[in-house]
């Protein structure tokens, strides 16, 4: 990990001249999120997930994020839904290291938010757990505030699934989805949601329904066009705004950027080796 060290300590002199990285590491500057909600030093990454900044699939995330920041500088919303058609599409590894682009700006207060109830993968991503679960902020058994973790070193918030419920239609009732986005979005600059696939639950037509967008996570050569298509079909019948597609471990030859509609074509490939 020293080059991700490298290219912090880098970002950290910019963002905030004067002091050094190893005061902003030990919390020399305080942020308001520290005030509000459960702080550790660093989050303890699960390495599989983890993608370097200074390396070529950084620059991925980083076009990810200028995208993302494109479509909230011209619309004024920040909270953005991840989804895929399948399982095992690599949507909560998309997420992580979306966030942490993000963070990368000191100035950006981010939040990672794990609403998918049948698989939740944040709290392993991370290796945190909040005092409570999103699903009691959901059923308003929790205030939000014991829900998330922040991360001083990392500069960005999650917030975590404590218990996977065995019902989700009355958890992800519309007055309560609004209620909680409203509130994060209250915190937040930017607000990453990390939900199940479209074709397995209808979670995230409902979330989606209530944000910005979705961003769908396709597999490259292993999910199905059909699936895709078919996803597609379903977040527009429920009324949410697909923003575009992460094209997910895709080989070399596939082309760099696609377009959709008049935003990008979202693009990842956190598998990618140059040759």
């Amino acid at each position: 990990m020293a080059t991700f060290d490298v290219a912090f300590d880098q970002a950290v002199a910019k963002a905030a001249p004067g002091v050094s990285p190893s005061q902003q590491r030990m919390g020399a500057i305080t942020t308001p999120l520290e005030e509000v909600l459960h702080t550790v030093e660093k989050f303890d990454f699960d390495a599989t997930r983890l993608v370097v900044a200074a390396s070529i699939v950084g620059e991925q995330y980083r076009t990810l994020k200028t995208n993302l920041s494109r479509f909230k500088e011209m619309e004024g919303v920040g909270t953005f839904v991840f989804s895929s058609s399948v399982k095992e599409e690599g949507k909560t590894t998309v997420v992580v290291n979306a966030a942490r682009a993000f963070a990368r700006d000191r100035g950006v207060k981010v939040a990672v938010v794990d609403c998918d109830f049948k698989r939740p993968g944040i709290s392993a991503a991370c290796r945190v757990q909040g005092k409570a679960g999103i699903e009691e902020v959901l059923a308003n058994l929790a205030p939000l505030v014991d829900c998330g973790v922040y991360s001083k070193r990392d500069n960005f918030a999650v917030f975590t699934i404590k218990a996977r419920p065995g019902e989700t239609t009355e958890l992800l009732s519309p007055a309560a989805v609004e209620r909680v986005i409203m509130e994060l979005e209250s915190l937040f600059d930017v607000v990453l949601i990390d939900t199940s696939p479209v074709l397995s639950t209808a979670e995230p037509l409902v979330l989606g329904a209530h944000t910005g967008g979705v961003v769908l996570v396709v597999k490259a050569n292993s999910t199905q066009r059909e699936s895709v298509l078919y996803a597609q079909g379903r977040l527009e019948q429920a009324g949410c705004r697909l923003l575009g597609l992460v094209l997910n471990a895709r080989p070399s030859y596939v082309p760099r950027f696609w377009w959709l509609r008049k935003y990008d074509y979202f693009q990842d490939e956190y598998r990618y080796k140059a040759k």
